[in-house]
């Protein structure tokens, strides 16, 4: 009867043990998890009371001991979510209370004239934006309170707040833009040394919430929650489709549109960048979704000043957000940013910035040796000629202009060389699969070659190992082949 007694005990409690040690433990919110684990605990001491009505008496030593435990560890889960629950009060409290301040504060600026702004002499929060009124500096304190607030609920795993910040900073971003459409003083900060006034009128609140969000979309995907960086990527592209469309008398002035659409830009490239690095593929794609309703917006206008600055933002987002998954060689990276500017190859501005960039990145996969994602891109640069204007002299021209225009901070693996070899193993694989390259253009673009040093055995070495890269298909590693057979043929000749 013992025997029997301590093994219905193991049998019953060591499973609903492991459940409730299991569930304490997974990465998720803590009201779930003490939630299910007090479900969990429960059916064990049900399965118990059970086990003892079938003949096991109550009583059982083993039988008790379990139950104990198995109270005991109920009693602490329920103590935690009390503590937690606190805690969580205490949180959303304060973040209201902060974006009630700032809503106050925006408020009390629109009542009082342009001449009761109060100067201040230094700024408390150092950085680019530096504040001209005490009224500007309290408003940027309380932002950056704000953003501390849902760095800290990230790492403490409690997304809760963080979302209550979020919505919050959309609230301040709201009611800014009211006041920066009626009070152009409100709009003017120092100069970055602080000593004079800036002349310019600058969107700084606009600028300051988009980094806020970007800085929490950053700490979202490393702790990868999804629900957060949807929430504020959203927040940014609908502030830049907002100055997009210009929709406000404030609006109209371009510069101050240009700088909240940079930013916002810059913080999905950022952020795409940081979703690659820790492996957030669900939020890399939300980013990129979001990021495509801003291409769309951009082939819609017919304001040509807002689509070459737009394109040329764009491209180099493309960029930007690209290096890191063509250094990691990661595929479905680089496949992910290609599909979302597809539509820029329609529109003849466009084409061209979406043609540098997809150089700039092929000439960083075979400066990082990442051939897999070298082939994407060669493939897509094959793409972009067969859909109508030759693409070759286009390409050329970029790389005479980056040649000449080269700055000192480049990064090395994105040199002219690496551009050069791109476009003439692009060239080399167009003879060899038929596609129907211009001669002139092929010649053209194989006169790079005389700048490259030791151009054959270069081109030798990338194109056999293009050709020997992992997880290509068999007809690819022949077309490979063919192309180091035609590249070879050219440059003898």
């Amino acid at each position: 009867m013992e025997a029997t007694g301590w093994a219905a005990a193991l049998v019953v409690g060591v499973p609903m043990l492991s459940a409730a040690v299991l569930v304490a433990t997974l990465r998720t919110n803590p009201l779930y998890r003490a939630l299910l684990a007090a479900g969990a605990l429960t059916i064990g001491l049900s399965a118990i009371r059970v086990s003892a009505d079938l003949g096991l008496p109550a009583q059982h030593l083993a039988t008790g001991v379990v139950a104990t435990v198995l109270a005991l560890v109920e009693t602490l889960l329920l103590v935690v979510l009390v503590v937690w629950l606190l805690r969580l009060r205490q949180s959303s409290e304060l973040i209201q209370s902060l974006v009630e301040m700032a809503t106050n504060l925006i408020e009390h600026v629109q009542r009082i004239g342009s001449g009761g702004l109060q100067p201040m002499q230094s700024s408390t929060v150092r950085d680019d934006l530096v504040c001209a009124t005490e009224e500007q500096d309290e408003l940027k304190q309380l932002i950056a309170g704000l953003q501390q607030i849902g760095l800290r609920s990230l790492h403490d795993d409690q997304p809760v707040p963080a979302e209550m910040v979020v919505r919050g900073v959309g609230v301040i971003q709201k009611a800014a833009r009211v006041l920066d459409a009626r009070r152009d003083d409100w709009l003017r900060l120092r100069d970055p040394d602080g000593q004079q006034m800036n002349g310019v009128a600058t969107p700084w609140v606009e600028v300051l919430c988009i980094r806020t969000l970007a800085t929490l979309i950053l700490a979202s995907a490393e702790e990868h929650y999804f629900t957060i960086g949807r929430l504020a990527g959203g927040a940014i592209g609908d502030a830049a489709l907002l100055h997009l469309r210009a929709q406000g008398a404030v609006l109209e002035a371009t510069p101050f549109r240009q700088e909240v659409l940079e930013k916002a830009l810059a913080a999905y490239a950022n952020a795409y960048d940081e979703c690659i690095q820790f492996g957030e593929v669900n939020l890399s794609d939300e980013l990129l979704a979001q990021f495509a309703l801003l291409i769309n917006e951009l082939l819609a206008t017919d304001n040509l000043e807002w689509q070459e600055f737009l394109t040329a933002q764009i491209a180099e987002l493309l960029v930007d957000a690209g290096r890191l998954a063509v250094a990691r060689d990661e595929v479905a990276g680089v496949r992910g940013l290609l599909s979302t500017v597809r539509q820029l190859r329609a529109a003849p501005r466009t084409r061209v910035a979406v043609i540098g960039a997809v150089v700039d990145l092929g000439a960083v996969a075979l400066a990082s040796r990442a051939y897999r994602v070298a082939t994407v891109l060669l493939e897509w640069f094959e793409r972009l000629n067969g859909e109508g204007g030759f693409v070759g002299p286009i390409a050329v021209e970029f790389v005479r202009t980056q040649t000449l225009n080269r700055s000192a901070d480049r990064p090395l693996e994105a040199t002219d060389t690496y551009m050069r070899v791109f476009l003439i193993l692009a060239v080399a694989r167009g003879v060899s699969l038929r596609h129907g390259w211009d001669r002139a253009a092929v010649s053209s673009i194989f006169e790079l070659a005389s700048g490259i040093p030791e151009i054959a055995e270069r081109l030798r070495v990338t194109c056999a190992r293009l050709a020997g890269a992992t997880d290509l298909p068999d007809d690819e590693t022949i077309a490979w082949q063919a192309t180091l057979r035609t590249w070879l043929g050219r440059v003898r000749s």
